[in-house]
């Protein structure tokens, strides 16, 4: 990998980082497609050991908001979630699990978007300020779908967005953060398992990482001025619905 490779790959990361610290997730999202565009090589296992840089401080400075019963169930999830997407890698073609992830991600926002849209601006801005609970079903089922789309595609951000996206922006950072940083050991010990993790792959995604870790820094400050506002539900739906047409358009490719 030559060092303008590095520099552009840490550059993209850098962003995305800047996205993910302001809003939860994204930062695979952005990355993914670029990545493949610029080395192949740091896909996947290079870029889940860089994700750390973003996912581990995100939740150590939310540790207090993090909400602990959802993360318990999503954590039960994620495990044969993880499981089942590296064994998708070794079995499946990558092209058919993009396509089912990425109709999967547009199916559950348009019903999300349908949901908005049946309830008046008032029922909207009432719900908005009761977070909802969620059942410790629909908790396990978003970890799954995580694990499973985050271990083969690096994209597992949507599912557990989506499910806490009704939730104060400070808590779906903080929990996501937490979930992300378990869930990514959880993908690399499963890919490791099935022969997808090298030592050059750590030492790879060790060199970007800290452009992760100086975007999160970034965005700091940004979070702090939008902590309040009604803004994370249409930005999470929004995000999911990009994440999508991006598996789909880099698949076609």
């Amino acid at each position: 990998m030559t060092a303008i490779q590095l520099l552009g790959a840490g550059t993209v990361l850098l962003i995305g980082a800047c996205l993910q610290g302001t809003i939860g997730f994204g930062m695979n999202m952005l990355a993914a497609p670029l990545f493949a565009l610029i080395d192949s090589q740091l896909l996947p296992a290079a870029l889940l050991v860089a994700t750390f840089g973003v996912t581990v401080p995100a939740f150590m400075t939310g540790w207090d908001h993090i909400d602990a019963r959802g993360f318990g169930w999503a954590i039960a999830g994620r495990v044969p979630g993880g499981i089942l997407g590296a064994l998708a890698i070794v079995l499946l073609p990558a092209t058919g699990i993009a396509i089912l992830v990425a109709v999967s991600i547009l199916v559950t926002v348009a019903i999300n978007v349908w949901r908005r849209r049946a309830v008046s601006e008032r029922e909207v801005a009432t719900i908005a300020d009761k977070p909802e609970v969620m059942s410790r079903q629909k908790l396990v089922v978003a970890g799954a779908a995580s694990g499973f789309m985050g271990t083969n595609t690096t994209v597992g951000g949507p599912a557990m967005a989506l499910i806490y996206a009704k939730q104060a922006p400070s808590q779906m950072r903080a929990t996501l953060g937490a979930f992300f940083a378990a869930g990514l050991t959880l993908s690399c010990l499963s890919l490791f398992a099935f022969g997808q993790f090298a030592v050059q792959d750590v030492w790879l995604g060790l060199k970007i990482l800290p452009f992760a870790l100086v975007g999160w820094l970034i965005s700091r400050p940004v979070t702090r001025k939008l902590d309040g506002a009604n803004w994370l539900e249409p930005a999470v739906l929004t995000l999911c619905a990009c994440a999508a047409v991006v598996l789909l358009v880099t698949t076609a490719l």
